[in-house]
């Protein structure tokens, strides 16, 4: 990591963003009370989904006649909530690594803050609470075999700096629109040790947005940011278990909840489980994937959709949200995008054509449905 900044430049470069995030503050963002103008009461518990927007299909009218399709469809699931999953991007300049790079911004996937405001009202309109969640697309840093886990920007200042001033906008969206949470960060492990810039970042978001602020880990780099609500994205093995036969409800539990008390193989939480909600519950219907429940990949000529895994592995969380009193769950995930069809199923006849790694209309979203009575 390029450390050769002087500490008098970083010092300005902060200096210069609290002014000019003070300044958005004081002149564009009315003084509101969330809780007395919030569209949507704030749930006992968050009971909610994942949904990826890719707005840039279609028109915006088709979109949001798209979105108000999902999300009655998340409501027939008895969601009480979303979290829209906006992506932006690594700002590379020529011959410069993405991993490395110190800027980031919009891209082909972001919404602007106006029409990312139109969702956010849709959300509330059908009874959902919102939470906006920034993530680092990584289409770019794929080429290089990384992740949004694993960017090491040569100047983190600068990196900051940038972030910052992309987020600002969204801030203010996110309170002219009454969003009630708003992630500063999902899955940025690399990132979590620089609380010197994480820390203005959160009390500048509390205060523009007027929302509950989260910072949200890894299961494999639990950073944790003070003053941020805490989230986990649970991806952690279980080990143990031996053939789809032994991978039960009981025994994807018993694993799944030791992992968290015990932080056993680098997972677990860093907090009480009440302060804690997972963020991400997400893993694909095939034999042995609880050994590697991130991995996405899926070859229908070697292997078979194995739906009972995935459906197991979601009322596993379940029970661990009930068990250790967790704040909520957000199950990943949805597409939002002009093609939406809430009559659609990931299982289908032809082994090609199936998604293993979604759930929709399968006997998991079925697990998701039961979960979400159990704990509303």
């Amino acid at each position: 990591m390029n450390r050769t900044v002087k500490n008098s430049a970083v010092k300005r470069r902060v200096a210069l963003l609290a002014v000019v995030l003070s300044a958005v503050v004081a002149v564009v963002v009315p003084v509101r009370t969330p809780a007395a103008t919030a569209a949507t009461a704030a749930p006992a518990i968050n009971l909610g989904v994942d949904v990826e927007m890719y707005p840039q299909f279609g028109t915006h009218a088709a979109n949001l006649a798209a979105a108000k399709r999902l999300f009655a469809y998340l409501r027939s699931l008895h969601a009480n909530s979303v979290a829209l999953c906006m992506y932006f991007y690594p700002i590379v300049a020529p011959g410069g690594s993405p991993v490395t790079t110190n800027s980031v911004g919009a891209g082909p996937a972001t919404p602007s803050p106006s029409y990312l405001g139109q969702f956010i009202d849709l959300a509330h309109a059908a009874g959902l609470t919102v939470q906006v969640r920034p993530l680092l697309n990584e289409d770019l840093l794929g080429t290089v075999s990384s992740w949004r886990g694993g960017i090491h920007p040569s100047n983190p200042a600068q990196w900051f700096a940038s972030y910052s001033a992309f987020l600002a906008p969204y801030f203010v969206t996110a309170r002219q629109h009454h969003a009630e949470a708003f992630s500063i960060g999902a899955e940025l492990t690399s990132m979590g040790p620089y609380d010197r810039y994480w820390l203005p970042l959160v009390t500048t978001a509390k205060r523009m947005t007027g929302a509950e602020v989260i910072f949200e880990a890894n299961w494999n780099g639990r950073a944790i940011i003070p003053s941020a609500t805490y989230g986990y994205d649970d991806y952690q093995p279980i080990s143990g278990i031996a053939t789809v036969a032994d991978a039960t409800t009981a025994a994807f539990t018993t694993g799944m909840e030791a992992n968290l008390l015990s932080g056993a193989g680098g997972g677990g939480f860093p907090v009480a489980p009440a302060d804690a909600q997972f963020s991400e519950v997400g893993i694909s219907a095939l034999a042995y994937s609880w050994d590697f429940p991130w991995v996405t990949s899926y070859d229908p000529t070697t292997q078979t959709v194995v739906r009972s895994v995935q459906a197991n592995w979601f009322t596993a969380a379940c029970n661990a949200v009930h068990d250790l009193h967790l704040r909520g769950i957000y199950f990943w995930s949805l597409g939002l995008n002009v093609n939406f069809d809430p009559t659609a199923s990931a299982d289908s006849a032809n082994p090609s054509w199936a998604q293993p790694y979604g759930w929709q209309n399968t006997a998991s979203s079925a697990a998701i449905q039961a979960c979400f009575a159990r704990l509303g």
